[in-house]
C-alpha cells in the first residue's frame, strides 16, 4: 500500500492536471498548481530543519493553503494534528503536548512555506514513506473522559479508507466531472477523508470556504452547478428550513444541480432525509463512522429503502454486536448490542495506549440494530457523548469547568433536545450555599463555560436542581437527567 501522497497525486492522470482542484472563498487551484503547492511545503519544511516524523500542528480554515501544507508535510515525513480554527488556546496547549507536536502553523505562520524554494537549491530526495508510518493524530473524545485523546492514523489506514469509500461514492453516482461543495471542516476526519483525500483521489472539483453559510454555499452551489454535497444533520436542517421559507424558489434554484447529498459526523433523521430528497429530488443517503477508523465503516446503498440507516459495511470492514453487559455474547440480527468493527481502516490505538483489543476490534460505544442483510440503524451512543452539530463534546469536560464556578456545588452535563430534535450540550447545576451561589443565574453559567471552551462546547441551557442522581460508585446518572422536559 502507497503514502497518501502517492495515492493521491502518484498516479493522477496527466488528462486531471489542469482541471480545477479547489475553490476557497478566495481562488481556484488547478491540481497542477496544488501539486507544485505541496512539494514547496515539503521542501521548505525539510529546509526548516523538521525531518521525518516531527508531529506538526495545524490550525487553518477550509482552504488551499490548508490541503498544500496538510500534503505537503505529510511528504516530507512528517504528521500532522489537526486543530479546529475556534478552538481555545489552552485546548491547543493540551493537544500540542500530548501530541508532543514540533510547532504549530496557523495562517500566521503556514504562507512564508507556500513559496517557491530559493533558486539553486539542490532539488530534495523525499523520505520513503511507509503505509505503517504515522500520517494524523486526530483528537476524539472517544471515552467519556473529561478530555479528548489523540488517535494514531497511519497512511495505510487513510489509503484504506480511500480505496474502502470511493468505490461506494461511485456506486451513488460520483464522477470525476462531478464538482463537489465541502462545507465542513477540513480539521475534523469527515472533512479531511470525504471532502478532501477522497476527492482529490477521484480528480473532482473541490468547493469550499472558511466559514459556513447557507446563502453562500447556495452561490457556489449554482455557480459551479455542483452535483455532491457532503453536510452534517443541522445543514439539512437549514436547508430544509429555507427550502420551506419565502425564498424557497430562489434557494431550489441554487441547489437544483445537486445529485447527491451525502450526510455524517451525526444520525440523520429518515423524514428530514426524505424531505430533502423531494424538494431537490437528489438522493440523500448517510455514512457512519468514528475518528478512530479514519472515519468512514459505513456507506447507504442506492435508493435504499430507509434513509434512516446508515447503510452496509464498506469493503474489508467486519462488524460484530454484542450484548452491552456481557461483551463476549453476540446478539442476532435485529438484537440491540454494541457494534465492533475491525478493518485496514482502523487505527493501532490512542497515543497512551489502548483503543483496540489483541485481535484489532475497536468498540464503537454505540448501540445498533443490524439486520440479517447487514443494514445498520444507530439506535444511541454508550459513550454518553453530546453530539452538537456533528461534534463531539465530553460532557465530563464540561462538569470539570462549571465545578470551577465557586458558585457551583454539583453539576452535570448531558444531551438537550431543541423543538426540532437537534441535540446540543445541556446542563445541570447545584447552587453552592454561599453568596455566589445565591446569586448565580442561567447567564453565569453560560458565560463562565463559553469563555473556557471551544465555541461548540458550550452550554446552551442550564437547569437549577436540588441534587445530581449518582450510583452507589458516584457514577453521575445522566440518564436520569437527559429525560427531564
Amino acid at each position: 500500500m502507497s503514502s497518501l501522497y502517492q495515492e493521491i497525486f502518484g498516479s493522477l492522470p496527466p488528462e486531471f492536471l489542469d482541471r480545477p482542484a479547489i475553490t476557497d472563498d478566495h481562488r481556484t487551484v488547478s491540481y497542477r498548481e496544488l501539486r507544485a503547492l505541496i512539494n514547496n511545503v515539503a521542501h521548505n519544511l525539510h529546509d526548516a530543519g523538521f525531518r521525518q516524523g516531527d508531529v506538526l500542528g495545524l490550525c487553518l480554515p477550509n482552504s488551499i493553503e490548508f490541503a498544500a501544507f496538510f500534503h505537503g508535510a505529510l511528504r516530507a515525513g512528517c504528521v500532522i494534528s489537526p486543530f479546529h480554527p475556534a478552538s481555545q488556546p489552552h485546548d491547543r496547549d493540551y493537544q500540542l503536548q500530548c501530541a508532543q507536536a514540533q510547532q504549530l502553523f496557523d495562517a500566521s505562520s503556514v504562507s512564508d512555506f507556500l513559496s517557491p524554494p530559493a533558486p539553486g537549491r539542490p532539488p530534495l530526495s523525499f523520505p520513503l514513506i511507509k503505509d505503517t508510518d504515522l500520517a494524523v493524530i486526530p483528537f476524539s473524545s472517544g471515552t467519556t473522559d473529561a478530555r479528548p485523546r489523540g488517535v494514531k492514523l497511519h497512511h495505510g489506514n487513510l489509503v484504506a479508507n480511500i480505496r474502502q469509500t470511493l468505490p461506494c461514492m461511485k456506486n451513488l453516482g460520483l464522477q470525476p466531472s462531478w464538482t463537489m461543495l465541502a462545507p465542513l471542516p477540513f480539521s475534523h476526519i469527515y472533512g479531511l477523508t470525504v471532502e478532501l483525500n477522497m476527492a482529490l483521489a477521484h480528480g473532482n472539483h473541490i468547493l469550499t470556504m472558511e466559514r459556513f453559510s447557507l446563502s453562500f454555499l447556495g452561490e457556489l452551489a449554482e455557480r459551479y452547478q455542483a452535483k455532491w454535497l457532503s453536510v452534517a444533520p443541522p445543514i439539512l436542517l437549514a436547508l430544509r428550513s429555507a427550502l420551506h421559507s419565502s425564498s424557497q424558489t430562489e434557494v431550489l434554484a441554487q441547489f437544483k444541480s445537486l445529485e447527491v447529498v451525502l450526510s455524517g459526523a451525526a444520525p440523520l433523521d429518515g423524514h428530514l432525509a426524505a424531505d430533502i430528497s423531494k424538494k431537490l429530488n437528489a438522493q440523500v443517503v448517510q455514512g457512519y463512522g468514528l475518528t478512530e477508523a479514519s472515519p468512514v465503516t459505513h456507506v447507504s446503498l442506492p435508493h435504499q429503502e430507509d434513509p434512516a440507516s446508515a447503510g452496509v459495511p464498506v469493503a474489508d470492514t467486519e462488524v460484530k454486536v454484542t450484548d452491552p453487559h456481557q461483551p463476549n455474547r453476540l446478539v442476532p440480527p435485529g438484537e440491540l448490542g454494541e457494534m465492533w468493527v475491525r478493518g485496514p481502516q482502523v487505527m493501532s490505538g490512542y497515543i497512551n495506549g489502548g483503543g483496540v483489543d489483541p485481535e484489532g476490534w475497536l468498540a464503537t460505544g454505540d448501540i445498533v440494530k443490524v439486520d440479517e442483510h447487514g443494514f445498520t440503524w444507530i439506535i444511541d451512543r454508550a459513550k454518553e457523548l453530546i453530539f452538537y452539530h456533528g461534534y463531539q463534546v465530553p460532557p465530563a469536560e464540561l462538569e470539570a469547568v462549571m465545578l470551577s464556578h465557586p458558585g457551583v456545588a454539583a453539576a452535570a452535563a448531558t444531551s438537550g433536545y431543541d423543538s426540532q430534535g437537534q441535540e446540543f450540550p445541556r446542563a445541570f447545576v447545584v447552587r453552592a450555599d454561599n453568596p455566589q451561589g445565591k446569586a448565580l443565574t442561567e447567564n453565569d453559567v453560560i458565560s463562565w463555560v463559553a469563555s473556557r471552551v471551544t465555541p461548540y462546547k458550550k452550554v446552551r441551557q442550564v437547569d437549577f436542581v436540588d441534587h445530581i442522581p449518582v450510583s452507589a460508585s458516584g457514577k453521575i446518572l445522566r440518564r436520569l437527567l437527559r429525560d427531564k422536559p
